[in-house]
């Protein structure tokens, strides 16, 4: 498609949209005098907890595969454990992100205060599995140590598409800021 022939605002509000931001929001916004920049250090930390979010989801996912197979307890017990050290990792990124929350933009803040609730559930359903693997080490096909395996896969895929997402928003409002400016 030839974009030459199509008004500024038309390719701008299209890669708004792409970026899942609403270009009526995004222009009211620019028209405020008080709109809110990014924190580049929230940026930054979201950028370490997207990472850090992957990885949970990826090992999670792993973890849920245990179910599948016919695996001994203590293969179990040594996932749940680096399970549990990634959900302690990303509760510090949250704490550092918490400790910027009154820096944050409106959209960052909205993201910090998203995180804790899934990354509470997660840590829940951990410690669940921990002890269930404790106290149950030969019930391992029960059926409330799979609602665990898959509530916790669940929620470290949310919680990595949440990073995820924000971090690709505030790269693409980044480029569209520096290609309006550049316009100007």
């Amino acid at each position: 498609m030839n974009f030459k022939h199509l008004p500024r605002a038309s390719i701008l509000a299209g890669v708004l949209c792409l970026a899942g931001v609403s270009p009526l929001a995004t222009l009211s916004a620019t028209n405020t005098a008080v709109a809110a920049h990014d924190s580049a250090e929230v940026s930054r930390l979201l950028k370490e907890a997207r990472a850090a979010a992957g990885k949970l989801a990826t090992t999670t996912d792993h973890f849920h595969s245990y179910v599948r197979n016919r695996l001994d307890w203590r293969t179990h017990a040594e996932k749940a454990h680096q399970v549990k050290n990634e959900v302690n990792t990303l509760g510090a990124h949250l704490e550092d992100l918490e400790a910027l929350h009154h820096q944050a933009a409106p959209w960052q803040q909205s993201v910090i205060r998203s995180m804790r609730p899934i990354l509470v559930q997660i840590a829940q359903e951990t410690e669940f599995v921990i002890q269930h693997i404790s106290e149950k080490p030969s019930l391992l096909a029960h059926p409330d140590y799979r609602d665990a395996l898959e509530n916790k896969l669940e929620l470290a895929n949310q919680l990595a598409r949440l990073t995820d997402d924000s971090v690709d928003y505030a790269e693409a409002k980044s480029r569209f800021s520096n290609f309006a400016a550049s316009s100007n």
